[in-house]
């Protein structure tokens, strides 16, 4: 299934956006802030592998920047209206890096893993 195309969609988009780039931070997320992000991401309208779309392809290009600095970089939260910016941004520009290819991803798979499985197990709940 493919998303809805982020100009009808920013609304419903913007919370799963916030979900996933706490996994960004310089910090390793508490389990109160993780279980919190993957009830975020279970409560939107995405399929898992929907869910794994935004991160891989808005998100991941969006956040992974911050990784990279080496006297840490954001370690509280990234702004909803800085990380709109940046995914709008680059879902503009017509030739980019594929996201497939960028630092960290295995990771950031690593800590994503554990969350859809929350995910999972809150939706099989409900």
């Amino acid at each position: 299934m493919s998303l809805p195309p982020l100009s009808q969609d920013l609304v419903r988009r913007e919370p799963v956006w916030q979900a996933w780039s706490g996994l960004y931070l310089d910090t390793e997320g508490s389990a109160a802030l993780l279980e919190g992000d993957a009830r975020t991401l279970a409560a939107s309208a995405y399929s898992i592998e929907e869910l794994r779309q935004i991160l891989w392809d808005e998100v991941h290009p969006a956040c992974i920047a911050n990784l990279m600095v080496p006297s840490g970089g954001e370690w509280a939260f990234f702004s909803a209206e800085w990380l709109r910016e940046r995914i709008l941004r680059r879902a503009t520009i017509r030739y980019r890096f594929p996201a497939r290819w960028m630092l960290f991803r295995a990771g950031i798979a690593k800590r994503a893993g554990p969350m859809l499985e929350q995910v999972a197990i809150i939706r099989a709940a409900q």
